[in-house]
């Protein structure tokens, strides 16, 4: 079978990486578009990083983002002009972990194996300083 050209970037949720709205999506849309759903890293520095670099190799002509995934794919939507479908977006990430800081699991699993992730005052921190300037056309360096 021949690689599909058009690609969909698909960012799921912090909790939920690959979940059944990722799953789904790649169900329904696998005959027409290669749809990609990364599990994104925790740390949104690095996060948006590894969406670039999937960006630059694939040049997706959509993005869909559910959850904290929608915070993702709304920035890289501007800084690309692609167009985002964002489900259940959750723009304010800060106050949405703060009451969840410790010690979680996964609630599906990852590519990488790990299941285990810390929300600390560092990761909150990271996420503020792009919650902020979220909706302006950003630059990845």
């Amino acid at each position: 079978m021949d690689s599909l050209p058009v690609a969909v970037l698909a960012l799921a949720s912090v909790l939920r990486p690959s979940g059944v709205p990722a799953v789904a999506l790649k169900d329904a849309l696998s005959d027409e578009y290669d749809v990609l759903t990364p599990d994104l890293p925790l740390h949104p520095h690095d996060a948006l990083a590894f969406v670039l670099k999937l960006y630059e190799e694939h040049n997706p002509v959509l993005l869909v983002g559910n959850s904290c995934g929608s915070f993702y794919a709304q920035m890289a939507s501007a800084l690309w002009n692609v167009p985002a479908l964002l489900s259940n977006p959750y723009f304010m990430m800060t106050e949405f972990l703060e009451p969840r800081k410790g010690e979680h699991q996964y609630k599906s699993l990852r590519a990488d194996g790990r299941q285990d992730f810390v929300i600390d005052d560092e990761l909150i921190d990271e996420l503020d300083s792009l919650q902020s300037i979220q909706f302006n056309k950003i630059s990845v360096a």
